[in-house]
């Protein structure tokens, strides 16, 4: 399974649809640029704290409805610790307050590892990781990208500021404003 909301980039989407495994189940937990308007504080997190909510609200609900679903007795993984994940305190095993055990057998692998596996298998990667910042960002909803550090200098005189995540580039005078625009005019796509 794999878990998205309705804020993935297109082209990610569009390759998961291409490139998923035959019985791969994809959940949607539907959050879109309307959540988004209600939930600003979740566009471009300032800290690990927030990023870590689109984790919970996308990714862990998704597993969790598919553990329920299917009446599993645990959920495997491809988490790792090397990617800052929680994968259980001195293992790589975990049963979380709602009762959803979650094992991550790559746990303890290194990006080198990853690398050669996905070359040695010939596995096509997503877009993103040929988009400028790619391997910094991966793949999640484009909106649960860390707010980019302010440019050097004064700030500008408009009192705007501009930001830049993962190709994504947006002037934000009051977020909800900018999102409407956004839903409005803009297809989310790498520049």
């Amino acid at each position: 399974m794999i878990g998205v909301c309705d804020l993935e980039y297109p082209a990610f989407a569009a390759w998961i649809e291409e490139h998923k495994p035959a019985g791969c189940e994809v959940i949607n937990t539907h959050q879109d640029i309307d959540w988004l308007v209600k939930h600003q504080e979740m566009l471009f997190p300032k800290d690990s704290a927030a990023a870590g909510r689109w984790f919970s609200i996308v990714q862990h609900r998704a597993q969790r409805e598919y553990f329920k679903a299917h009446e599993l007795d645990v959920i495997i993984l491809g988490r790792r610790r090397a990617d800052g994940n929680y994968v259980g305190r001195n293992s790589n095993i975990y049963t979380d307050g709602k009762g959803v055990t979650r094992f991550s057998p790559l746990a303890a692998w290194k990006h080198e590892h990853i690398l050669a596996y996905i070359h040695y298998h010939q596995l096509p990667l997503p877009p993103i990781y040929g988009w400028k910042n790619g391997y910094l960002c991966g793949t999640h909803p484009w909106p649960a990208r860390h707010r980019p550090p302010p440019p050097p200098g004064p700030p500008p005189a408009n009192g705007r500021a501009a930001s830049r995540t993962a190709g994504v580039r947006s002037t934000i005078s009051t977020p909800a404003s900018s999102l409407r625009r956004l839903k409005r005019s803009t297809v989310l796509a790498p520049s």
